[in-house]
């Protein structure tokens, strides 16, 4: 059976969720990722085929949750991952959430995967309230480069 563009999508950005987490336990994160969970629905008219519906996984609009203990207590990264190059529309879906978009404790971040480097962007909240994403870090051949400045930033409001 031909799987749909759909279903093509969805595997392949599961299948970044499972490097992101395995990344960041390499570099000694605590990951959580919670799959999503499907079921097999049948229908009570016999002739119907059963169905599979797949929920959703997201927590507060993020894919992954990273802990990792540092001198003065815990650094949490909240990780909004995608392989869909527009991230407007991923600040979108996490603004729909109250979140600590970046503090000394807290930082939420989208990784956007592109052919063969994974984009890093910080969420940042402006003083109008307006969600930004800023491009902090790549990483091209499982290595970490981080960005000083970089004027590729990407505004929501």
């Amino acid at each position: 059976m031909k799987k749909s563009k759909r279903a093509k999508n969805r595997e392949i950005g599961l299948r970044f969720q499972r490097w992101i987490r395995k990344y960041l336990i390499e570099e000694g994160w605590d990951c959580v990722n919670i799959p999503p969970r499907s079921f097999l629905i049948r229908s009570k008219n016999k002739k119907e085929p059963p169905k599979f519906i797949s929920l959703r996984n997201d927590i507060f609009g993020c894919d992954l949750i990273a802990r990792k203990k540092t001198a003065v207590g815990f650094k949490e990264l909240w990780i909004q991952a995608t392989t869909d190059s527009h991230v407007d529309r991923k600040l979108k879906k996490i603004a729909e959430h109250p979140l600590p978009f970046s503090s000394e404790v807290v930082d939420t971040q989208i990784w956007v995967k592109a052919e063969k480097v994974v984009n890093i962007f910080q969420v940042t909240q402006d003083e109008k309230g307006e969600l930004k994403a800023d491009l902090i870090a790549k990483i091209i051949r499982g290595k970490k480069y981080e960005l000083a400045n970089c004027a590729n930033e990407k505004k929501v409001t």
